[in-house]
């Protein structure tokens, strides 16, 4: 210890100095040996687990091309999986962390010019943009999105296409993160018996997508048509699934098991609404978040089906791309039981039918109340938010809905509006309601819902030349059948109709006369066939080709689930359907194989449903693609696809939003 004593000779700091360089130069191997023995014991893992989240691919231009990355927010936990070919592609798996999953770096392009696509994403936060470089040069990216609580996966592709005068040559780097993280590094204990938030989530929606039943029909805009004048769809209805939905969740929050109560611990949930009223659906998000950031959107009727959408997707289909008309629905705001209209959720056993709801309840025809009894027993809770939700709209018997490339509005004798104009949408007339969303094919279906009497007048205006199909429900309020009047007329693009007061069975003035309704009295009238029809003729025949290709909008870039547009193919001639197959990413796991589906558009017939059978994929995924083979044939005209797991189904901007599909058949001679 003697060395340690100061030299008083020496200024303090040049002491201090000169001791700190004696004990390290004693003990240095000492320290050396120690920090491998502590990395070999605790950081072994470390070694073992974690790899760099950075690189440049290949490290040797391949046909020019090269790719450098830089990967924040994410721990690698495998050694990149590399694959050299035409196009020469490295696989990066790891563990999504928390904050913001960002990927920076450069691209080189080669021959003519070089396309790149560059994507990051986490759960539904996405970010995405495109380069043109030209050859022998560098462009740079950086792009960061924020990782929800949600999230169960996020990733990241480098996509790149070299264009040479003897084709393309391709070039990835593509990266897959679950928060299902295979390697635990932290050596503080942990309950391992907890799962992460995004399993508790995704829990939640797997019983989502079991407990909400599909409609009648493909499609909300087609039930809502039958409700006009058949109670049996009234339940289907945006308001009736909004009900489902919510008696769902209340069913999972005050469950008399614990595991079940515990899957709501850290998330909100509750009723919310687009267009002021028009549209009813249900959100649920994290606790202590705002929901039009953070939500999840649970909104089976679009597809009559239960799907999910984020707030952002669910504010471009139903609000016009803006927030504008949308928050907590308003039909449960008084007295206010949900986050979302600003109260506390009640316990389904003491929440009761209020006075005014018992006596209107009773006064309705018995075959109503014994259509809605049925559930007293079954589901009590949603028996009585389908009671509150009919009696909140027991005024609104009238209803009228517009499949058409046109925009449409209601204008009262005081020159109020409530309606729409391209991206304007008006609600000044409290009375009526409004919605619309895209049809897929350019144009709008637009839904209406107001009183008897209520003195309005129709205000028409094509926003395209083609086909207009109105319906009009008199007399249809939400719990009973009314009388149903269609009209069909064509437009020119800029041309205004000016209806009449919108009276039963009134006519509307066009610049070609009057446009006269037909009286529907029948499901069979409307052409929508409601069971699945099986019995299609199947006479033998003579195929004029062998099996052709007749649809495919496939294609390899990234794909998202839930397409946005609906999924159709026109054929020419009566032909055999001999394949058709849907392709389901679903972010690297595929999904059981479910049925498809084909609705002819003008006649609203069902063709199927059939079951598929799954085929691996790209990365080994099971049941990436569902292969049905109907072999039945079909006549002329336009057809819808119907996917039971449109969830799934995967889509992009390059297939315009519509499902990956691929329809193979021939065109037979009789």
């Amino acid at each position: 210890m003697k060395n340690i004593v100061r030299n008083k000779g020496l200024p303090f700091w040049q002491w201090l100095h000169s001791l700190i360089t004696k004990q390290l130069t004693r003990f240095s191997y000492l320290m050396l040996i120690l920090v491998v023995v502590l990395i070999s014991v605790g950081g072994h893992s470390i070694f073992a687990s974690f790899f760099q989240a950075s690189g440049t691919f290949p490290s040797e231009p391949f046909n020019g091309l090269q790719i450098t990355y830089n990967v924040s927010g994410a721990r690698i936990t495998k050694a990149p999986e590399d694959t050299f070919n035409f196009t020469t592609v490295r696989k990066i798996q790891g563990a999504l962390g928390d904050g913001q999953l960002s990927i920076s770096g450069t691209v080189r392009g080669a021959g003519f010019f070089t396309d790149a696509n560059i994507e990051v994403w986490a759960g539904e936060q996405r970010q995405k943009t495109s380069l043109k470089v030209e050859p022998n040069k560098t462009a740079s990216f950086n792009l960061s999105v924020r990782i929800p609580t949600t999230a169960a996966s996020g990733g990241f592709s480098i996509v790149c296409v070299g264009n040479y005068n003897v084709g393309t040559r391709g070039l990835q780097v593509l990266g897959y993160l679950s928060t299902m993280a295979p390697v635990n590094t932290d050596t503080t204990k942990h309950d391992t018996k907890s799962p992460s938030d995004a399993v508790i989530f995704k829990t939640i929606l797997d019983k989502y997508y079991k407990a909400i039943p599909k409609g009648m029909v493909p499609g909300g805009f087609t039930n809502n048509v039958c409700s006009f004048f058949d109670k049996r769809f009234k339940e289907f209805a945006c308001g009736g699934y909004q009900a489902k939905v919510l008696a769902f969740l209340d069913g999972l929050k005050w469950s008399k098991d614990p595991n079940e109560r515990a899957l709501l611990d850290k998330f909100d949930y509750g009723p919310i609404q687009a267009y002021y009223g028009g549209h009813q659906a249900v959100v649920i998000y994290p606790k202590g978040t705002n929901w039009l950031e953070t939500g999840t959107v649970l909104d089976p009727w679009p597809t009559q089906s239960p799907t999910t959408c984020t707030t952002q997707e669910w504010a471009v289909r139903f609000g016009q791309g803006t927030y504008y008309g949308i928050g907590g629905s308003g039909v449960y705001e008084h007295p206010a039981e949900y986050p979302t209209v600003g109260g506390d959720y009640v316990n389904p056993a003491n929440n009761k039918l209020s006075t005014e709801e018992k006596i209107w309840y009773q006064n309705q025809p018995t075959e109503v109340r014994n259509r809605i009894d049925r559930y007293n027993n079954s589901d009590p809770n949603f028996w009585r938010k389908l009671i509150r939700y009919a009696y909140n709209n027991r005024n609104r018997t009238e209803q009228a809905a517009v499949h058409c490339p046109v925009d449409v509005r209601l204008k009262d004798s005081a020159g109020r509006i409530t309606g729409f104009a391209g991206n304007e949408f008006r609600h000044e007339i409290p009375e009526v309601l409004a919605a619309r969303m895209p049809d897929g094919k350019g144009g709008w279906i637009t839904w209406f819902e107001y009183p008897e009497n209520i003195n309005c007048s129709l205000v028409i205006k094509a926003i395209d030349s083609g086909k207009v199909e109105m319906f009009f429900g008199h007399g249809a309020g939400p719990v009973k059948s009314g009388s149903t009047f269609r009209y069909n007329f064509v437009v020119s693009k800029g041309q205004k109709i000016i209806g009449d007061a919108i009276t039963s069975g009134a006519e509307l003035s066009a610049d070609n006369g009057a446009i006269r309704p037909t009286l529907i009295q029948s499901l069979a009238d409307l052409n929508v066939t409601v069971a699945n029809d099986s019995n299609i003729p199947n006479n033998p025949v003579n195929p004029s080709t062998a099996p052709q290709t007749l649809f495919d909008n496939q294609n390899i870039y990234r794909v998202e689930n839930s397409p946005l547009s609906s999924t159709w193919f026109k054929l020419e001639k009566s032909t055999l359907i001999t394949e058709i197959t849907t392709y389901h990413w679903n972010n690297g796991r595929g999904m059981k194989p479910g049925t498809i589906s084909l609705v002819e558009n003008s006649s609203k017939r069902v063709f199927g449903p059939w079951q598929t059978v799954g085929i691996e994929g790209m990365y080994k995924v099971p049941n990436a693609t569902w292969v049905a083979r109907p072999n039945v044939i079909l006549p002329s005209g336009v057809y819808i696809i119907i996917d039971s797991s449109p969830e799934t189904w995967a889509h992009n901007q390059q297939s315009n939003y519509s499902g990956f599909t691929k329809v193979t058949g021939q065109v037979v001679i009789r």
